[in-house]
């Protein structure tokens, strides 16, 4: 189905009005990659989000909010650049005013770094072949039943066992 068509049913089931709000904010995907983008409109429901153009209908979707934290959502419609997004939970008329009114600590583009990913990179070639990993496995069961064996001859005397 098209974005347009989307779109219109979206609309169709929509309680609530949208009400204007051109603030920039930040959505997540479930890779959980930071996008920047602006919150053109909210309702109690939803959102209509830009700069989301890889967005794709069904999107699980997390949306930080100003003043409010972040709100779960599923993208229901995507076109040209911008997108709807269907809370999972309803908002109340004070959050919406709450969002409004908030100060933003800090908007902008900011450069993104993959640091898990490259650590993960670091530590894959940095291990041990598996059979050293199975020697080091064994090599420290034996030294511990060693140790256990040499503690419990000299306890067994003072107790007199």
């Amino acid at each position: 189905m098209s974005g347009a068509i989307h779109a219109t049913i979206a609309k169709a089931g929509r309680e609530s009005e949208r009400q204007s709000m051109d603030r920039v904010t930040t959505v997540r995907r479930d890779d959980h990659k930071p996008l920047d983008v602006a919150i053109i409109d909210i309702s109690l429901e939803g959102c209509k989000i830009e700069g989301a153009a890889d967005f794709s209908i069904d999107d699980l979707v997390s949306i930080g909010l100003p003043g409010l934290g972040c709100i779960s959502g599923r993208v229901v419609w995507s076109q040209n650049g911008q997108c709807g997004v269907a809370f999972f939970g309803r908002l109340e008329q004070e959050e919406i005013a709450l969002i409004r009114d908030a100060q933003t600590v800090v908007g902008g583009s900011f450069q993104q770094f993959d640091y898990f990913d490259n650590a993960m990179a670091r530590g894959r070639e940095k291990r041990l072949p598996p059979w050293a990993s199975a020697l080091v496995i064994f090599l420290a069961a034996v030294a511990s039943w060693v140790f256990a064996i040499m503690i419990s001859r000299p306890l067994a005397q003072l107790l007199n066992f």
